[in-house]
């Protein structure tokens, strides 16, 4: 058995099957709830009376039982799309909207139930529809990508070993960017024989800098080749730093001046070396720098970075200013009196 749920007084009538039968629903009033509905989430929107009912019924294989009616409240709701009435459809609506305006009890269900014994029920688009509160939902993707996302760059942890170039990382690209890819590769591969680890952002410097080199091509197809080139890691002193293949820093102590600081703000943090205030105080103290490495501060020490972190909290505030003499209230201000 399932529900029917027959409107009256409409434009044509509705015949709304629901599952659950007629124990899934409980009364309140004139209005009708679903127990234990799966939609947890809808906005409800300005409501209004329309002059109609809605007759609540039970059908099983021979027979439709109307049970009784409760009044119908509109809605007004978002909707993407409406699917007209078929035309075939017309004839067995406007036969059932006229049986229902004259009386319930005269041949409702008996034409109902001779016509559903050799024909289905006429496919009717129900006008009701409900939706989540939640708007993203709307967003589909029509075509959904099966193929499988290549990661090109090589993450690793700190502690993870040192990874090799892949052949294939390097034929994808190679694919991308077409002849000029060994000529920009070239380019870039001179700016990791300068110094072995970049920051993300001074790579695109370089970049501006040898625009030339590049001829038109863009910043976001030219970085691509960086996968060829170098790895990354993704925690430890280097974190988001390109490191050139083969190379591991965990073996040079040099390589504390590559080492990212970061201090309360994410947003600040910066190469050691590309701040000279900092790296000319390491450079010229001893104990701020070690020979073992460590995987919390790398090749600096604990001293190093409690001199960074007194150094970025402290706060400069502006000397007060002093005055020479006592001033007078009425100093500096002109005005005119009016004597009567």
């Amino acid at each position: 058995m399932h529900n029917l749920f027959i409107k009256e007084k409409l434009k044509s009538i509705s015949i709304i099957s629901l599952p659950g039968g007629y124990e899934a629903y409980t009364w309140a009033d004139d209005s009708l709830y679903l127990r234990e509905s799966p939609q947890r989430k809808e906005i409800h929107l300005e409501e209004k009376r329309v002059d109609s009912n809605m007759f609540i019924a039970v059908q099983s294989t021979t027979e439709t039982t109307i049970y009784g009616c409760v009044g119908v409240r509109m809605t007004p709701i978002l909707s993407d799309f409406y699917i007209p009435m078929p035309c075939g459809s017309v004839y067995f609506y406007d036969k059932m909207r006229n049986l229902l305006n004259a009386d319930i009890s005269t041949g409702v269900e008996g034409y109902f139930n001779q016509h559903v014994k050799s024909d289905p029920i006429p496919f009717y688009p129900v006008p009701l529809t409900t939706h989540s509160g939640v708007f993203k939902y709307y967003n589909f993707k029509e075509l959904k990508n099966t193929q499988r996302r290549t990661f090109l760059v090589k993450k690793i942890r700190i502690e993870e070993r040192v990874p090799e170039a892949d052949s294939q990382v390097e034929d994808t690209v190679r694919s991308q960017i077409g002849q000029n890819y060994s000529m920009f590769k070239d380019v870039l591969n001179r700016a990791f024989t300068q110094r072995p680890i970049w920051p993300i952002k001074g790579i695109e410097k370089y970049f501006k800098e040898h625009q030339k080199d590049f001829q038109s091509w863009k910043w976001s197809s030219v970085k691509n080749i960086l996968a060829c080139i170098a790895y990354t890691y993704s925690t430890g002193p280097w974190k988001k730093l390109w490191v050139k293949y083969g190379y591991d820093p965990r073996k040079d102590p040099s390589t504390y001046k590559y080492q990212v600081y970061v201090w309360k703000n994410v947003s600040k943090a910066f190469v050691i070396m590309d701040n000279p205030e900092v790296y000319d105080k390491i450079e010229e103290t001893e104990g701020f720098t070690q020979k073992v490495f460590s995987v919390r501060t790398g090749f600096l020490t604990d001293q190093a970075l409690n001199y960074m972190h007194k150094k970025f909290s402290e706060m400069s505030m502006p000397a007060p200013e002093t005055s020479t003499g006592k001033l007078d209230l009425f100093d500096n201000l002109d005005f005119e009196t009016l004597d009567d």
